[in-house]
């Protein structure tokens, strides 16, 4: 009996870029790591590339399953350095007010490139460039924003508009509703380091210097040794 495949995702973009890449003759791994790249685009209310994550791995003909890690790790454990101090946001969720700690101290060291770069060489088929494709296509073309997206946004607003992300998310001064366009440019040339540089450049490479340049800016906590 051959089996199907299927792939779940929050937003129709990050489902249709795994299946390319599984119709390109690409495994499993390839499938999730294009998706999870194409989600970094088209679902950044809910997660993004510097961020974090997890992968189960099941081998139909050995039985075995296997997890890895790529959750972020806490930084500036080796540092002493002065960090700016959180920003307190309540967002109201029905009748409570839930308290976000936002701001640079809240960045963590990123997992996701790692996580992706680990699950593509252990278990990939197709070159690396080849799973970006997607991603890249839909951070050059911009995105819809689903009805739940934007619902999500809406509730967020105050943690999602800070600094440069009103620019993103509220464009016009309003902020984006059902089937508005998100359009993310930024996102393009960082898909592009990723794509030429390999998940290093988070590391080592060009947007890990970038990211050291905004922390020391901004008396953030992550550094060097951290990435290292």
């Amino acid at each position: 009996m051959s089996l199907r495949p299927g792939i779940a995702a929050g937003h129709p973009a990050t489902t249709e870029a795994g299946f390319e890449v599984l119709e390109d003759g690409g495994s499993a791994a390839d499938a999730a790591v294009a998706a999870s790249l194409a989600s970094c685009v088209a679902e950044t209310v809910m997660t993004g590339l510097a961020g974090g994550g997890h992968a189960i791995w099941f081998d139909g003909k050995s039985g075995e399953t296997r997890l890895l890690d790529f959750f972020v790790t806490v930084p500036g454990l080796a540092s002493d350095r002065p960090v700016a101090p959180l920003e307190d946001v309540g967002i109201p969720f029905e009748n409570e007010i839930v308290h976000y700690q936002v701001g640079i101290a809240s960045c963590a060291v990123p997992g996701v490139p790692a996580g992706l770069d680990e699950l593509w060489r252990r278990y990939g088929r197709l070159p690396w460039g080849r799973l970006v494709e997607p991603a890249l296509r839909l951070a050059r073309d911009g995105v819809p924003m689903p009805p739940a997206h934007a619902a999500c946004l809406a509730m967020l607003s105050p943690v999602m508009t800070l600094r440069e992300g009103a620019g993103i998310y509220a464009p016009r001064g309003e902020l984006l509703r059902p089937d508005d366009r998100l359009e993310q440019p930024g996102l393009a040339r960082a898909l592009e380091l990723v794509r030429d540089e390999g998940a290093d450049t988070f590391y080592g490479g060009t947007i890990a210097r970038e990211l050291l340049r905004i922390m020391d800016e901004r008396d953030g906590p992550v550094t060097a040794a951290d990435l290292r």
